[in-house]
């Protein structure tokens, strides 16, 4: 409560339900430590509180992000995610279960369909992605950009129906590149959100992350920039020449 502005004795009192003789020593308690300071009737919290406060914010907030990461931690490369992982406490978490495993790749193709402004890193192919972005091209949304590592393109050559797909994609509109090479992570920025899709030991989705922070935006339009400068535009006829 003295975050919102001084306090006299009895408010604080009725506010957490203890007795008066308990709320004075509380308050004397914090009033030694110079956390609080009295001024007449009320009492105030000090700089060295407000800092210390901060602090223990700080904490539940990484408390909170780890309870939310901990089933895909062990999925999760630690060498190119945000240095600060605080920020996914508040993020939108969607798990695949026995009951439905396709539960992160529907809520992904719901936000590829619903953004104005669509990118995309991967390193597996999904009918569900491929779907949405051809489904952009008859909007008027701003055509998708995606970056497809070399695994990508080599499995969806491999496959009639996904090789079908990324010729549509790329005839409809769709900005495809091809990284020659692997990256770690399959994130999706869609306006301004994150969604990174978590893997497990066979390549199969097993969770997503969902984050509007904007530390995570810029994290995420960082890498995905970094690996479409080094790819190169795939067109239609090179994607057709590709050794099967």
């Amino acid at each position: 409560m003295l975050l919102d502005g001084p306090r006299e004795c009895q408010e604080l009192t009725e506010s957490i339900s203890v007795s008066r003789v308990t709320m004075v020593q509380i308050l004397q308690d914090l009033e030694d430590r110079l956390w609080i300071e009295q001024e007449g009737q009320e009492y105030q919290i000090t700089q060295l509180g407000r800092t210390l406060i901060n602090g223990f914010e700080l904490f539940l907030q990484t408390v909170e992000a780890t309870q939310q990461l901990r089933d895909f931690i062990v999925n999760l490369s630690s060498e190119e995610l945000p240095a600060d992982l605080r920020p996914f406490g508040q993020a939108e978490v969607v798990r695949a279960s026995h009951g439905d495993s396709n539960a992160p790749i529907r809520r992904m193709s719901e936000i590829a369909q619903s953004a104005d402004q669509l990118q995309i890193l991967t390193h597996s192919i999904f009918e569900e992605g491929l779907r949405a972005t051809n489904k952009r091209a008859s909007s008027a949304l701003d055509p998708a950009e995606v970056v497809l590592s070399t695994a990508a393109v080599k499995a969806a050559s491999e496959d009639q129906q996904l090789s079908s797909y990324i010729q549509r994609s790329i005839e409809t509109g769709t900005n495809i590149y091809h990284y020659d090479g692997e990256f770690l992570h399959i994130v999706l920025i869609a306006d301004q959100s994150v969604m990174i899709l978590v893997t497990g030991d066979f390549d199969n989705i097993i969770g997503g992350i969902i984050s509007d922070d904007k530390r995570t935006l810029s994290w995420a339009e960082k890498t995905f920039k970094q690996y479409q400068r080094e790819a190169s535009f795939l067109s239609n006829d090179q994607f057709s020449r590709r050794p099967k």
